[in-house]
């Protein structure tokens, strides 16, 4: 266990019914499990985490892109827990960044840097596609 980084901590709380409170060093948020899952919480950090990369890495080397957007279909097994069996990423941009310097972005942040997708590793099969510019440049490649 690597001692480089101080851990994260978040604590959540019960504020009545099927509400919750969850607070961290830089977070605050409140949801109702009648109308948010916190499955689909865990999802949208897991983009969020992405989508992240996918802002930064292309800044970093003098890229811009426009129009980002991330989303997941999320597949759960029918026993319980229901956890994930499958996911299938869609990565969407526009940029003039070449095709093959577009893809090494998402195959960045997919094999080093999102830590919520990488957390998934070993347990739940993962694939992603890309469309770029509105022209699928990719399609249903298998991560793990």
């Amino acid at each position: 266990m690597s001692l480089d980084r101080p851990p994260l901590e978040v604590r959540v709380e019960h504020t009545g019914e099927k509400r919750f409170s969850a607070k961290g060093a830089h977070l605050e948020l409140e949801f109702d499990t009648t109308q948010t899952s916190p499955k689909e919480l865990f999802l949208a950090g897991m983009l969020g985490c992405s989508a992240y990369d996918m802002v930064m890495i292309p800044a970093s080397k003098g890229y811009e892109i426009k129009n980002l957007s991330l989303s997941v279909k999320a597949h759960p097994s029918a026993e319980i827990p229901h956890r994930f069996e499958r996911l299938e990423l869609l990565y969407q941009l526009d940029s003039t960044a070449p095709k093959e310097e577009i893809l090494s972005w998402v195959e960045a942040t997919l094999e080093s840097y999102c830590t919520t997708i990488n957390t998934l590793r070993g347990g739940c099969e993962v694939s992603y596609s890309v469309l770029c510019n509105k022209e699928m440049i990719l399609s249903q490649r298998k991560l793990f």
